[in-house]
């Protein structure tokens, strides 16, 4: 799935850079900060394939993150992101897609050290449902492991690692 795999990249490094350049913060009464920033936008896929029945479809899809880090004053941190990933699609022969992630789309980001890189950690699930002209429906899981490395000087991914499949219902 061509879709996933390209927009799962470019919604990593966003998730990075949301994570580590440019959150707003605000400071408490106890001294401990925090930041919050969110993230939206969409995109179009033109050359995707249901991988259970082959037909080819075109879709467009939405994604919002939101991040929130809590710094104490004695320098621990607590980190949460939390995101979403939609759309809606038609296929080659009319039928209807309709996509969402299942359950939490959770990120881990482990942030950057003295060599400026960040280790990211995409773990997500998204749901499927192909409607047919007729009204049936069939659909299917794809899951998604994936990790990078991204070098924060050049915002260049420098070592990835991904796995992908589908579960056809």
């Amino acid at each position: 799935m061509g879709f996933l795999r390209i927009g799962w990249r470019g919604a990593l490094l966003a998730l990075v850079l949301l994570g580590t350049l440019g959150t707003a913060a605000a400071a408490s009464a106890d001294g401990a900060v925090v930041y919050h920033q969110t993230l939206s936008g969409t995109a179009d896929f033109n050359s995707e394939v249901n991988p259970c029945n082959g037909e080819p479809f075109t879709a467009t899809a939405r994604f919002t993150f939101s991040t929130t880090i809590l710094e104490t004053p004695s320098g621990a941190e607590i980190k949460s992101d939390f995101g979403e990933f939609s759309g809606r699609g038609v296929g080659a022969t009319g039928a209807r897609y309709v996509f969402e992630t299942v359950g939490r789309l959770n990120s881990d980001v482990l942030y950057a050290g003295p060599d400026r890189q960040v280790q990211v950690l995409l773990n997500p699930t998204i749901h499927f449902i192909r409607i047919g002209e007729d009204g049936t429906q069939d659909d299917w899981f794809f899951h998604v492991t994936f990790i990078a490395i991204i070098d924060l000087d050049t915002l260049t991914v420098t070592h990835e690692v991904g796995h992908f499949f589908s579960d056809c219902r």
